[in-house]
């Protein structure tokens, strides 16, 4: 029996013991940190981050995660589902744990790609272990060729019906809870400054990498949104070629968001490079909103009445430190009456919610309001 076989076969023998023995407290809160296995504080911010995310929580707890399980693979999902429940399950009903060991998360990621220790950055980790868990349960056993959809293809179709054919493009070959939660869509559009024509051209996302603007003071997140949705101006070397002129024309190109996920993920772009491509950290003070309106970023799409977003979780990490020590990260998280808690590893303490704003954050998770769950 090879690794991955018997990490499959130890994982669902400990899910199915854990489902007949441990008593399930999800819908309470949670109070259990992680243990730092070495380097591994962004892990554990991303783990309780995920965690606290309801809906995905809840879909762990559920028989559909068993059901979507691929037949081959699922170690991820397996690992990430069982410490899932060491945080939110007990077999002790008094609850007297305080933290528990990532160790089996830590050792597959660890095996499962060569850079997950290599890297400084929550935000590298969480990608991989969201992509990780997306392949894992993607309901799509196999991947079909798609045809990227633009109104260049047909001119006769309007932007909602071109949004629509996108997204279904899209979910041929991915459908999981991942996308289910924490997938959007947004729309990039040229516009032809002679004549009437607009290309337009939809794609799916699942973070919003927001670059920091260059200012002193007073940035606000919406500055930061504001910059990454502002007008792109294509003209001379980087033209654009017009599919009704028949030549390249002087352009604007601008991006709107047009489906936004039931979780959005926003990454403040605080790492850049100089001149001789060392790593630089970008420390400003960026100020943002415990209720983020995403009106102003979206089109006239189905979209916009669901775009009042609610700030639920925080990773936070010390900028002060230098790049190689970029690994310690903290979590700060929202519990639905119960306030705000800071998780540091296995230390977790109530905090005020002025304590919440911080020139420290660095990814923030909005959960978007109103938002109906099929599971």
């Amino acid at each position: 029996m090879n690794f991955f076989d018997d990490f499959n076969t130890i994982f669902r023998e400990s899910l199915n013991s854990m489902d007949n023995k441990w008593t399930d407290i999800d819908g309470k809160d949670s109070r259990i940190g992680l243990d730092n296995l070495g380097n591994t504080c962004y892990l554990n911010a991303v783990v309780q981050c995920l965690s606290n995310t309801d809906l995905l929580r809840q879909y762990f707890f559920s028989d559909k995660c068993e059901e979507d399980l691929t037949t081959s693979d699922g170690m991820i999902a397996y690992a990430f589902s069982r410490l899932i429940r060491q945080l939110w399950t007990t077999e002790d009903p008094k609850r007297t744990a305080r933290s528990v060991r990532p160790t089996q998360l830590k050792s597959l990621c660890d095996r499962w790609s060569a850079l997950s220790w290599g890297q400084n950055d929550a935000h590298e980790f969480l990608a991989l272990l969201v992509d990780a868990i997306h392949a894992d349960l993607n309901r799509v056993r196999v991947k079909r060729a798609i045809t990227r959809t633009t109104d260049e293809n047909d001119n006769r179709l309007d932007a909602n019906t071109l949004a629509i054919q996108s997204w279904n493009e899209f979910q041929r070959n991915n459908d999981s809870i991942i996308t289910d939660l924490f997938y959007g869509q947004y729309v990039s559009s040229i516009h032809c400054t002679v004549c009437p024509k607009v290309s337009l051209k939809f794609d799916p996302f699942v973070y919003l990498s927001l670059p920091i603007p260059i200012k002193h003071t007073d940035i606000h997140l919406t500055d930061c949104l504001r910059l990454y949705t502002a007008p792109e101006y294509l003209s001379h070397s980087n033209s654009w070629y017009c599919p009704k002129c028949k030549t390249n024309r002087e352009a604007r190109k601008q991006i709107h968001f047009w489906r936004l996920p039931h979780v959005v993920i926003i990454q403040l772009k605080r790492f850049c490079f100089d001149v001789n491509s060392c790593p630089e950290k970008i420390t400003g003070f960026v100020d943002f909103p415990l209720y983020l309106n995403l009106d102003s970023g979206m089109t006239d799409s189905l979209g916009r009445k669901s775009s009042m977003l609610e700030m639920r979780h925080q990773l936070v990490m010390p900028l002060h430190l230098p790049p190689v020590m970029w690994r310690k990260t903290s979590l700060r998280l929202q519990f639905k009456g119960l306030g705000w808690r800071r998780f540091d590893d296995n230390r977790v303490d109530d905090i005020r919610e002025d304590y919440v704003i911080t020139r420290n954050a660095y990814i923030l998770f909005y959960k978007r309001k109103e938002y109906k769950s099929n599971l």
